[in-house]
């Protein structure tokens, strides 16, 4: 539905149009009451005349609306005047991600930056148990002052609350279900497999779709495309994505190593939580230096020490368990591990800026462990919450059901790091 400038929706006063999409028409306005410009979505009239999807809609806007987070759209208001069904938010002057990615590249570093706002805004709304499923340049806005705003939650799905605290949310059955099951519902280029087979999505999808943005803002191509939507849906289920380290000579391993984790076709392989993806690409930027491209001898060894010591952690445990399943002693399979977690490990030093560091390693380390096959591992959002705690190993372990827990500290003294680790009895 098509408004005339000075068309009245209440108090709101259509000023002029400012685009068009499937989720409807979006005007510049003025909030007559409070003397300031807002923005007004008119909703399409599928939307209008079903009074479930209103309803739904209506719903879901309000939880939006309860996020009030700097890189979430702020949503002021919704209402019918006269058959026409509008939700008002805020104004944002500058344009989309998409009409910024056609007018130049973007330096792996600037799309960081941008990725980490995207993240830190996901976070908080799966906090609140709101998954977007539509996360894509489109729905991206960066401001004229440097900000960068997640845009329409249209088709957003609300999942339940964690029932205990630290539960993950990635893993919370669905309260409300917005579709029939079968039911194909995002763009067809950044949708998650999950989604394109029409099974539940969660957090977990949002992650995907974010690992199709950023690997597009670093490499200026889409992660997954075809001649045909049946190509790029065979993509998007069977292809991996081309190295981002093919496209540009200056990105590092890091970088490509999250791209990599989010466009995992299985959801279990992904990151855990969209807080720990923003966390994982705060390092890199800190690991870069002040300027882009700093010289080999004076870049941070932060990612290589943690990719070594985590490497050789999750090496020698992969030895462990190779040795529990071919060793028929009695003594190594009532030690069988099938289940772990990683603690927060300990900061021996005086700097608390090293808890960065800490926390990278046994992040590092539970996210290596999680992709043995045979072994369970409790994500490390979950495991963040005992962090200093006084509750007793196994008291821990029958909470969470683990066989054993791997434990570490790290010390830097002068221009030494000393690193220790322990595989644990949980018991």
């Amino acid at each position: 539905m098509t408004l005339a400038l000075g068309t009245k929706l209440g108090p709101y006063e259509i000023l002029s149009p400012i685009g068009a999409g499937g989720m409807g028409e979006v005007y510049r306005a003025k909030d007559t009451r409070l003397d300031r410009e807002v923005a007004i979505k008119v909703l399409p009239d599928r939307t209008t005349k079903d009074p479930a999807a209103l309803s739904r809609f209506q719903r879901e806007a309000k939880a939006v609306a309860a996020l009030s987070h700097p890189n979430i759209l702020a949503i002021y208001d919704v209402g019918n005047e006269h058959g026409v069904s509008y939700v008002v938010t805020e104004l944002l002057e500058g344009g989309t991600l998409r009409e910024r990615l056609r007018e130049s590249e973007l330096s792996w570093r600037k799309a960081v930056e941008i990725a980490i706002m995207v993240a830190e805004g996901m976070a908080a709304a799966h906090a609140k148990g709101i998954i977007h499923r539509d996360l894509k340049p489109e729905n991206i806005f960066l401001t004229q002052d440097g900000r960068t705003k997640i845009l329409d939650f249209g088709l957003a799905r609300i999942e339940a609350k964690p029932d205990k605290p630290g539960q993950d949310t990635a893993h919370t059955p669905t309260v409300t279900i917005e579709t029939r099951p079968g039911t194909i519902i995002g763009t067809l280029n950044y949708m998650s497999p999950e989604q394109l087979r029409g099974k539940q999505t969660d957090a977990r999808s949002d992650i995907f779709s974010f690992g199709c943005v950023l690997y597009e803002m670093v490499t200026g191509k889409r992660a997954f495309h075809g001649e045909t939507p049946a190509d790029t849906m065979t993509a998007i289920l069977r292809e991996p994505a081309k190295s981002i380290r093919a496209s540009k000579s200056d990105i590092g391993v890091e970088l490509e190593r999250v791209v990599d984790r989010c466009l995992e076709k299985q959801p279990e392989q992904r990151f855990h939580a969209a807080s720990d993806l923003a966390f994982t690409l705060r390092t890199i930027i800190a690991d870069s230096g002040p300027t882009p491209v700093a010289p080999p001898s004076q870049s941070p060894r932060w990612g290589r020490t943690i990719g070594i010591v985590g490497g050789v952690v999750v090496a020698v445990l992969a030895a462990w368990m190779f040795r529990q399943s071919t060793n028929p002693s009695p003594a190594i399979a009532a030690a069988k591990i099938r289940a772990l977690a990683v603690l927060p490990f300990e900061n021996l030093s005086h700097d608390p800026d090293q808890v960065i560091f800490a926390d990278s390693m046994s992040e590092s380390i539970t996210d290596g462990l999680a992709k043995i096959s045979a072994l369970k591992v409790t994500s490390y959002r979950t495991m963040k919450s005992y962090r200093d705690t006084t509750i007793a190993l196994p008291e821990i372990a029958r909470k969470l059901g683990r066989d054993a827990f791997v434990t570490g500290s790290r010390l830097e003294v002068g221009d030494r790091v000393e690193i220790r680790v322990q595989l644990v009895d949980a018991h």
